[in-house]
């Protein structure tokens, strides 16, 4: 009876130089090559996310930002305009 697994293979082409640095890393970790990459590129695709998706703000910023979440200003024609236009038109 045929498993099914989650886990595919990805194919990368890499100098002679590189391929021994791997090894090398991967023997010091304790590690398979197979292994060593994968938890390394995983890692790596975790930070990248994680650094694209949070938002980063000044001290300064951080503060304005708190202070109008606190002290909201009061809404200007435009943004009451759009209010009744959505009342009108999407509200039901």
């Amino acid at each position: 009876m045929a498993t099914v697994s989650d886990e595919t293979s990805l194919e990368v082409r890499i100098g002679l130089d590189g391929k021994s640095l791997i090894e090398e890393a991967a023997e010091l970790s304790g590690q398979t090559v197979d292994s060593f990459i994968a938890s390394s590129v995983m890692e790596a695709a975790r930070r990248t996310i994680d650094a694209n998706q949070r938002i980063r703000l000044s001290n300064r910023d951080r503060d304005r930002f708190l202070e109008l979440l606190e002290n909201p200003p009061e809404p200007n024609d435009r943004l009451k305009q759009a209010a009744q236009w959505h009342k009108e038109h999407v509200v039901r």
